[in-house]
């Protein structure tokens, strides 16, 4: 049982209980006041109206789980069509899916994640580059749903770039977005620019983690990002990521990622010796 299911049967079931907790009571007083048969009635009247109220909330929760598990089960089968891409890039070759790089990011620990694309390998201004897309059923996620047949979940368009070593996580949003979901023991952070606290939001375990992978380089590079795209920086991995993008947007999303990249790898090297020049 996922967590949002426990608070829906915690808010259905807990009021009911304490209502019962009353009534128990005040039968164990009347049993010791004079009146023993009250107690077996009450309890009696309790099982009988808990296992109506509860077996069809409990029920629903099953079939509500078997569900999530029969759709996630037919994502990882899916046949994946290509990423949206603009006409001017030309991959190297399309990819079946990613590897384990990217695995440890947040954007990947979402419920029902799953590739939506094949990836798109390709090498843009000397950066190594896979742009792919993602979908989700993180019911906090952003837009760019899905087509109907899986109504409900959101699609994005990722670029990532490897820029090796084993770098803590550190997440980008903007300001505006609307709430998503975090690893726990992520706390919101701030920069010395007011300007780049306005627009973006900024997420990591330790302070020092968020200070030393973002000094004033990359925030200005991220600064200089299309207000809807997102990072996610982890293990091996620096990823941007954006609600799905037609083929005409991505050229943004792949610039932005490779301009991240040429300033990212200077600032992590001192840090993270294992970082790629």
């Amino acid at each position: 049982m996922g967590p949002v299911a426990k608070v829906v049967a915690a808010v259905a079931v807990v009021p009911y209980m304490v209502l019962w907790a009353g009534v128990i009571a005040f039968e164990v007083w009347q049993a010791f006041h004079g009146r023993p048969s009250e107690l077996p009635a009450a309890l009696g009247g309790l099982a009988f109206w808990l296992g109506l109220y509860t077996l069809p909330i409990l029920g629903g929760l099953w079939l509500g789980a078997s569900r999530l598990r029969s759709v996630d089960k037919a994502l990882s089968r899916r046949l994946r069509g290509r990423p949206h891409l603009p006409t001017s890039v030309h991959p190297a070759r399309f990819a079946p899916d990613l590897g384990s790089k990217l695995i440890g990011l947040p954007l990947f620990e979402r419920p029902l994640s799953h590739l939506w694309s094949t990836v798109a390998e390709m090498k843009v201004e000397g950066v190594e580059l896979r742009v792919f897309e993602v979908v989700h059923g993180d019911l906090l996620g952003e837009k760019g749903r899905a087509p109907r047949r899986v109504s409900g979940l959101s699609v994005l368009s990722c670029a990532a770039v490897r820029v090796g070593g084993d770098l803590p996580t550190v997440v980008v949003r903007p300001a505006r977005s609307r709430p998503f979901s975090l690893p726990d023991g992520m706390t919101r952070r701030t920069t010395e620019l007011g300007r780049f606290n306005d627009a973006f939001h900024l997420y990591s375990i330790e302070p020092f983690e968020a200070s030393a992978l973002l000094d004033p380089r990359t925030i200005e590079a991220i600064h200089q990002f299309d207000p809807r795209f997102s990072v996610e920086i982890g293990g091996e991995c620096v990823l941007v990521y954006a609600p799905r993008l037609r083929a005409s947007h991505m050229q943004r999303l792949i610039d932005d990622t490779v301009a991240l990249a040429r300033v990212f790898p200077r600032i992590a090297r001192s840090l993270y010796p294992a970082v790629i020049n």
